[in-house]
């Protein structure tokens, strides 16, 4: 199995949002899903208890309610957000 895209190329702020997230479609309708990650470190976003190793297949059972979608190790990712000034947030 592939990985496409050159994940090595240095990015502009602009498009770092998406170098630092891998998200692996889901097409079958089976609750198991097999993963090849981009070269680098990895976490699981919906449980980042462990550090996974790009260009190794990783295979698991997805719940409904969560996506195969990892962040790059060392990402920093904005959750609860909240701008008085502007409305925004909770």
């Amino acid at each position: 199995m592939s990985v496409a895209g050159d994940f090595t190329k240095p990015y502009s702020a602009a498009e770092s949002w998406a170098y630092d997230f891998f998200v692996a479609p889901i097409h079958e309708d089976k609750a198991t899903r097999s993963v090849v990650l981009p070269r680098g470190k990895w976490r699981y976003f919906f449980d980042d208890g462990s550090l996974l190793n790009g260009g190794t297949v990783y295979a698991r059972d997805y719940p409904l309610d969560e996506y195969p979608v990892f962040v790059r190790e060392g990402a920093i990712i904005p959750l609860d957000v909240k701008r008085d000034y502007t409305g925004f947030g909770d």
